[in-house]
């Protein structure tokens, strides 16, 4: 049980963490309700979807519409 309470601290100072970062390329915490479980997570909307979806599609292996230039595009913003 303590090693529990020891991941779920743990996991509570990234969200911390999370939330003062700001940055244009990564995606902004705009809320944390951590009253009562299961905790929830208001972030920003984002066009791609999961980071998953975002390397799928922006992948230099599977270029969307033939460029590879479109990943350098992205990161750039």
């Amino acid at each position: 049980m303590a090693s529990l309470i020891v991941i779920m601290m743990a996991h509570l100072c990234h969200l911390e963490l999370f939330r003062t970062v700001s940055h244009r390329n990564v995606v902004q915490l705009f809320g944390l309700c951590r009253d009562k479980d299961p905790h929830h997570l208001l972030l920003e909307y984002t066009d791609w979807g999961d980071l998953k979806q975002f390397l799928l599609a922006t992948s230099p292996i599977t270029p969307p519409n033939g460029t590879v230039d479109s990943n350098k595009k992205v990161a750039e913003g």
